[in-house]
């Protein structure tokens, strides 16, 4: 078996003996020296050792161990180190960038189900990427490649072996606890990962994309409370956006130097039609998710400025919205009305919350099924779930999270910055695990520990529209059921009005205006749009359309023996 790697940038991967690591380890609330964890992982010799000893180690770090006969890929619970790989005959391919993978195989061609996973979604699930000969190892899971002597038991290739071992999953269990019990448990916990933070800033200073919203705002305030030296903040948007002033007063109120960069269509459109978008799209779309943008150009004008420390570490308030409740203040039927488990129920909420970048209503009754056996493959068994509401976190853990979320650190990396995402902390996500459905209704736990935060005068939400105000009201009332419908239809309509000049980041500006208008229908994001430029880019092969992508994929279904099942086999869980 001959083991061939390539990493995007060799100097974050460290090589010991026949083991590389990258990242940083925590155990028992203190972090591992880089020789013990090397030393640990050199007497792995099987997957299921790997996820074993992975299972307890907090952090965000992955490795590759390559022996006579075999290789193991072990990434961390939430998939901050990604890793792709490929096999051919004897030949394993393993690489931190699945772009360079694809240039290594003239057979790596785009599976047309998957690209239309890929185009509603924005991510392929499970263990693919667009091109069935690739693959990712998924969030918690240990791979391990094994040569068979020639004794066919494996799923693609004679000789070799692919065993998947998982050892996290986000499944909730609860715990009995008052209200008051779980906001001081609560309390320790965020100290605790703010410690793992500073910790592994270990001096350096830490920037802070603050927003308006309370995910980077309890990290501001609780980076202040505990003295850290060096923090600074930034925020971004038109000038119009609401969020510069409330991120600027929270700012001011905790006595943190801030900074701004104003966001214009026209930054956009340089920015889209430039060389290095291009070189960023190939480096972190992963031929699994689309690139995350929100910041590309704000960490490009602050280092250009000089504003940016060499040696800064980013720390991001991104996942912080999903532990705490998840969808739970928009769905009040998944999460109010009918909580309990129901499989139906789960794969309405993810179709309807995730499957939606653009229109596949009349092609609904071919990739329904696909798309539905894509979601039940990435789920536990039902009986795990105490509820539905469990069931939806657990696949916004593992897909959207892991394949979308975390993909901002893709963006600091190109940029030349090392980042931290303390709300992936493993015994953070422990605790909402344990946090009964009640307390995470409309997120009321969470927010009620906001709300209880010195100086109190940061905890305030900056002012909404009426419309969402009235929302708010109603919200659990039976009369918002009835008029949820009518609330989506009056945003539909605002939003076709207004988005591509007044959206707060300015970012429909990299597309042409009068192509917007003719694709735009009210429902797509700016995620719809990238999805398709994405699938052009890569392939370049005719995808050229919406209409068109979901074509081949149809058109492949009925290509197919069997049932669309027969395509999520190759899943592992």
């Amino acid at each position: 078996m001959r083991v061939h790697l390539h990493f995007y940038d060799e100097s974050r991967w460290h090589l010991h003996d026949e083991t590389r690591i990258r990242g940083k380890g925590i155990k028992d609330n203190e972090p591992v020296p880089g020789k013990q964890l090397a030393s640990d992982i050199q007497n792995l010799d099987a997957a299921s050792h790997a996820a074993k000893f992975a299972k307890d180690l907090n952090g965000s770090w992955a490795w590759v161990r390559i022996m006579d006969d075999k290789v193991i890929l072990c990434v961390d619970h939430h998939r901050s180190v990604p890793l792709f790989y490929a096999t051919d005959g004897q030949d394993v391919w393993v690489s931190d960038e699945a772009g360079w993978l694809y240039h290594q195989f003239a057979d790596a061609l785009p599976d047309e189900l998957l690209a239309s996973e890929y185009l509603v979604l924005g991510y392929v699930t499970g263990d693919q990427t667009i091109t069935g000969k690739i693959r990712q190892v998924e969030a918690g899971t240990a791979t391990e490649i094994a040569q068979q002597n020639g004794h066919h038991t494996g799923k693609e290739n004679p000789g070799l072996h692919i065993r998947q071992h998982r050892y996290f999953r986000y499944v909730h269990r609860y715990r009995s606890a008052t209200k008051k019990q779980l906001l001081l448990d609560f309390d320790d916990i965020v100290l605790q990962t703010l410690k793992n933070t500073t910790d592994y800033a270990d001096g350096r200073p830490i920037v802070l994309p603050l927003s308006g919203g309370y995910d980077s705002r309890l990290i501001a305030a609780t980076l202040k409370r505990m003295k850290y030296p060096d923090v600074r903040c930034y925020t971004y948007g038109q000038q119009s956006s609401k969020e510069i002033g409330v991120s600027k007063s929270i700012a001011e109120k905790l006595d943190l130097p801030w900074t701004c960069v104003t966001y214009t269509k026209e930054k956009w459109r340089a920015w889209f039609h430039s060389a290095e978008r291009r070189m960023y799209y190939r480096q972190a779309s992963g031929l699994a998710g689309i690139p995350n943008i929100q910041e590309l150009v704000v960490m490009g004008e602050l280092k250009e400025k000089e504003w940016l420390p060499g040696n800064a570490v980013i720390v991001t308030g991104h996942h912080g919205g999903l532990m705490p409740g998840g969808r739970g203040v928009y769905d009040s039927y998944t999460y109010r009305e009918h909580p309990e488990m129901n499989m139906d129920t789960v794969i309405s909420h993810v179709m309807h919350y995730h499957y939606y970048l653009w229109n596949w209503s009349e092609k609904h009754d071919d990739l329904y099924p696909f798309f539905r056996d894509r979601i039940t493959n990435t789920l536990a068994p039902e009986e795990d779930y105490p509820d539905s509401p469990s069931a939806c976190e657990s696949w916004d853990f593992h897909e959207r999270q892991a394949k979308f979320i975390i993909n901002a650190g893709r963006l600091y990396e190109f940029m030349g910055y090392d980042w931290w995402m303390p709300w992936t902390d493993l015994d953070y996500l422990r605790f909402w695990l344990q946090v009964p459905l009640e307390f995470r209704h409309d997120k009321n736990l969470y927010t009620d520990y906001i709300l209880s935060l010195p100086p109190h005068d940061i905890s305030g939400y900056y002012p909404k529209s009426k419309i969402l105000s009235i929302r708010d009201k109603i919200k659990n009332t039976p009369v918002f059921s009835i008029s949820k419908k009518g609330y989506h239809t009056y945003m539909a309509w605002k939003r076709m009005k207004s988005v591509y000049d007044e959206h707060p980041l300015a970012w429909y500006g990299f597309i042409n205006k009068t192509d917007f208008k003719g694709r735009y229908t009210g429902r797509e994001h700016i995620n719809s749009f990238q999805s398709l430029e994405l699938l052009r880019v890569i392939f370049e092969n005719g995808f050229l359309s919406v209409d068109d992508v979901l074509a081949r994929a149809v058109s492949s279904l009925e290509a197919l023996s069997g049932p669309a099942t027969g395509r999520s086999e190759m899943n592992s869980g």
